[in-house]
């Protein structure tokens, strides 16, 4: 994958910082690779973002190699998860099909399925936990929105 320069001169503070952060593990080439218009859907989300504060400070951003998902999978996991509501998120592509995972740690309403795993392919903060989750259309990142 090549590298691709974005202008990010009007993103400011934690907005540059969480831009940076992305360009830096590659989530921009991965999601290129998927078919997903980072500068659209993730940049464009940030630009807009009304936040004053990074919601996503709490979070760990990280691309995951996956045995069966090239080229992997870009997740949006929190530090820690404990009995209070907690939101992970993931992208990728398998079986034709874009995948943009809203999962939390709590039943609610318009879930779709529900994942408790434990393996290597996820961040280990997630594992052995009840997720349920929605497949949403909207790319963009949730707590941007």
């Amino acid at each position: 994958m090549t590298a691709t320069t974005f202008d990010l001169s009007l993103l400011t503070e934690w907005k540059l910082a969480l831009a940076e952060r992305w360009i830096e593990i590659g989530a921009d080439q991965l999601l290129a690779a998927i078919n997903v218009d980072f500068e659209k859907e993730f940049l464009g989300a940030l630009a807009e973002s009304t936040a004053t504060e990074d919601p996503y400070a709490e979070y760990e951003w990280v691309i995951f190699k996956h045995h069966a998902i090239e080229p992997g999978v870009l997740h949006a996991a929190p530090l820690s998860v404990t009995s209070e509501p907690a939101l992970w998120e993931e992208w990728f592509f398998v079986d034709n099909e874009m995948h943009h995972h809203e999962l939390r740690n709590h039943p609610h309403e318009g879930e779709e399925h529900q994942w408790k795993g434990h393996d290597t392919e996820h961040p280990e903060v997630v594992l052995d936990i009840q997720w349920h989750y929605i497949n949403d259309k909207d790319l963009r990142p949730f707590l941007l929105r």
